[in-house]
């Protein structure tokens, strides 16, 4: 329950970078100006699928945006609690994870352990954020 609750975070964030890639795409079909050799060009065509590019790339932006906020929020959140754990340790561990996304492989680079010790830390690590989480509730 803890560590679904720590991945909000993750999962906004990989939901909006699909959304980023979708509106690039559209934005590119929208603004393309030139034509594959054998195309025949119909203005209205064009122009109709041009513009329903548009509009679909502002509903992605407005989209975008909206799960953006949710990312701020959930991080804030995120970062409230595990600033109340009071072990450096695993407030660096539980950072780098759970807000900066980091890989177990980077997390246990950065912070000079093997992979294994850093997830040995991290059960200890959700262990006192569950602890927390149970004293607000």
């Amino acid at each position: 329950m803890v560590k679904e609750w720590l991945e909000r975070g993750r999962l906004l964030d990989v939901q909006i970078n699909a959304l980023i890639e979708e509106r690039d795409r559209l934005f590119e079909l929208a603004t393309q100006s030139t034509l594959k050799t054998g195309e025949v060009r119909v203005q209205f065509s064009h122009q109709n699928c041009a513009e329903m590019s548009m509009v679909r790339y502002t509903h992605y932006s407005l989209q975008i945006d909206k799960l953006i906020d949710e990312l701020v929020a959930v991080k804030r959140e995120i970062l409230i609690t595990v600033a109340q754990v009071s072990d450096a340790r695993f407030r660096t561990l539980l950072e780098l994870r759970y807000i900066s996304f980091y890989s177990w492989e980077k997390i246990a680079e950065e912070m000079s352990y093997t992979p294994r010790q850093i997830h040995r830390l991290h059960k200890k690590a959700l262990d006192k954020v569950e602890n927390i989480i149970e004293c607000k509730a």
